[in-house]
Formats: structure tokens, C-alpha cells, sequence
């Protein structure tokens, strides 16, 4: 099943229907599925498409970006931790 709607995808697997592949940041907190990482891990760049002279708010949304990443539920967290429930699990 596909769906434009990232979100809903872990969701779904959560459900029943199957797994999911889909971004860690489309797994929100209290997600009741288990979540484990691809070995070896799979790196994706971000990128910010913008106007040549953003906005402020844009500049300062690129900014948080590079500083911080995207944000990832504790429990997730430790659900890809290398030390995290997965380990040692096929």
C-alpha cells in the first residue's frame, strides 16, 4: 500500500496491515509499534529549497535545521539505540 501522507504509514503497520518503511520523523511519541533501523543504516540529506533572500522566519526555520536535525521521540530513541530493544533481534 502507498499513501501521500507519511504520517499514516506507521500508523497502518502499528494496525496490523504489515510493516512500513517510512522516515523516522513520521513516528510520533507513545507510537505503539515497534520501530527498528535498517543495518547497515540508510543517510539521507535534508534540504531547503527557498527564494534566493528567504524570509526571516524561513531563515531562522533553515537555521533550527542545521542545529538541531529533526526532532525524534524518546521512545523511538531508544528503540534505535544500539544498545535498544532490537538488539541482538533478526
Amino acid at each position: 500500500m502507498r499513501t501521500s501522507v507519511t504520517a499514516a504509514v506507521p500508523q497502518l503497520a502499528a494496525a496490523g496491515p504489515g510493516i512500513a518503511v517510512c522516515p523516522v520523523s513520521a513516528v510520533s511519541h507513545g507510537f505503539p509499534g515497534a520501530v527498528r533501523s535498517f543495518s547497515p543504516r540508510w543517510v539521507r540529506q535534508l534540504a531547503a529549497v527557498t527564494s534566493a533572500e528567504p524570509d526571516p522566519l524561513v531563515a531562522r526555520f533553515i537555521g533550527d535545521l542545521r542545529r538541531h536535525g529533526v526532532r525524534v521521540p524518546r521512545g523511538v530513541r531508544t528503540q534505535l539505540a544500539p544498545d535498544g530493544p532490537q538488539a541482538g533481534m533478526p
